[in-house]
């Protein structure tokens, strides 16, 4: 999936929630703006032996949510601090060949850490940052190869 540019409008407001359905299991919930598509297109990614990360998009590519869920896992200390370039604003991703039933697949590795700060790392197939940007209190790797989340 690649990014085709970036949102002209305001940063918008991050909602992140987090619960526990069972025993083992924590699912953390981040809304990314007050208005949500009521069918939204989703990129889930991950290696399907767990629930993937699950990125929701608008019909016009731009990042509504994101679900990661953790699974009996326990997450490890990200080793080297970030030194990346931050930008602020909400990507917008080309959505013009996306299937029809709305979910596009992807097969990666998905991979979480803690880092020194307390922020929680989420990354896609690429352990090191290229550019990460701020929505809200959360940070999202606009990167086209590969896709980070700090919250």
């Amino acid at each position: 999936m690649r990014q085709s540019r970036m949102s002209e409008e305001p940063t918008p407001a991050v909602e992140v929630s987090v619960y526990t359905p069972t025993t083992g299991v924590a699912i953390v919930d981040v809304k990314v703006g007050a208005e949500s598509t009521p069918a939204p297109l989703h990129w889930p990614a991950g290696d399907w032996t767990k629930p993937p990360l699950d990125i929701s998009l608008s019909e016009i590519g731009r990042v509504e949510g994101v679900q990661v869920v953790f699974q009996d896992e326990v997450i490890d200390t990200a080793d080297a601090a970030l030194s990346t370039d931050v930008d602020v604003g909400v990507p917008l991703f080309d959505v013009d060949e996306w299937p029809a039933d709305r979910y596009l697949d992807a097969r990666l590795n998905v991979r979480a850490s803690r880092l020194a700060s307390g922020h929680l790392l989420v990354t896609i197939d690429d352990d090191r940052p290229g550019r990460l940007l701020r929505l809200g209190n959360g940070l999202v790797d606009s990167h086209s190869a590969s896709t980070r989340a700090i919250g």
